[in-house]
């Protein structure tokens, strides 16, 4: 299992229509328990995270805001997928994508991704990263789609260190 970066440089996003009855709407106080639903069993190490973790890893975390933690949400309401833009000085950043298993297979993760990067992209951001593993097979069929390319550089430096 190989972990490793992905870079999108400035390019036109891909057209995207969100699937029926789905909306995106951003962070609101309270989608703490269902943002760590919609993470579980998405193997991002939040398993045992509670609300107040999430506050201090998520809304704590430099260069993420409420306004910067995007989901996908179904027309019940309730999250079906979510991802946080990260304001870098050098870059932005995709960070916590995730959805939820009864959500998975709907392209969900397209909309939130897109959404990130369209925040991104209108805060000045040229370049883009996120962090994938070699067995997140759909994830990383999504990020090509997106226009990310793999960062052979970075796994270069990574593996001198």
């Amino acid at each position: 299992m190989a972990h490793f970066f992905m870079t999108w440089h400035a390019r036109p996003l891909p057209d995207y229509t969100l699937p029926a009855g789905y909306t995106l709407r951003t962070y609101r106080p309270g989608d703490e328990a269902d943002w760590l639903r919609c993470c579980h069993g998405g193997e991002l190490g939040t398993e045992s995270w509670s609300t107040e973790d999430f506050a201090r890893e998520m809304l704590g975390k430099s260069g993420v805001t409420g306004e910067r933690i995007f989901f996908a949400v179904d027309a019940q309401g309730r999250i079906a997928a979510t991802a946080t833009a990260v304001c870098q000085p050098e870059q932005g950043y995709v960070h916590m994508v995730a959805a939820d298993a009864a959500y998975r297979g709907k392209t969900l993760g397209k909309a939130v991704c897109i959404a990130v990067m369209r925040y991104l992209v209108d805060f000045g951001y040229e370049k883009i990263v996120l962090e994938t593993d070699d067995w997140r097979q759909p994830a990383i069929r999504t990020y090509e789609w997106l226009g990310f390319t793999r960062d052979v550089e970075s796994e270069c430096k990574s593996t001198e260190e």
